[in-house]
């Protein structure tokens, strides 16, 4: 029979034994999926929440430049967000339109504390959590 060791509430270890050899052994029924880690409580068992995801410091900028492409525009004048990033890029007054440009065109990487995302995500109106999205979405391509 396999048997789940139990520790403060929470699966220690799974044990294959012909009989509890403690208390805090509860016997795992035959289709039970617990694992080490998950939550015993009420005669239940429960998987732990999934971990947050990662948030990449940085990403390509062709994985940017994909993520963009694939993103919905809030403005409904662009088909995707790549579209709308590089027009407010042209409506940036100078020399900001130009630094901009040069860090767009010419990085190896697009940081996420760079200041100009941080200016990009004013200017479309995006919060940390979407802006967070996007460098999660673009780390997979």
């Amino acid at each position: 029979m396999r048997y789940a060791i139990i520790e403060n509430g929470i699966v220690a270890n799974i044990a294959l034994a012909d009989a509890p050899l403690a208390e805090n052994w509860i016997e795992l029924p035959e289709d039970s999926e617990a694992q080490i880690g998950w939550t015993y409580a009420r005669k239940k068992f429960t998987a732990p929440p999934p971990p947050p995801p990662i948030i990449p410091s940085s990403v390509t900028p062709r994985q940017a430049r994909l993520a963009l492409a694939w993103a919905a525009s809030p403005d409904p004048a662009y088909p995707h967000m790549l579209g709308m990033v590089e027009a407010l890029f042209d409506g940036l007054p100078e020399p900001q339109k130009t630094v901009a440009k040069i860090s767009w065109e010419y990085s190896t990487v697009i940081e996420r504390s760079n200041p100009l995302i941080a200016q990009l995500q004013t200017l479309v109106g995006l919060t940390d959590e979407e802006i967070d999205a996007l460098f999660i979405a673009a780390s997979k391509l």
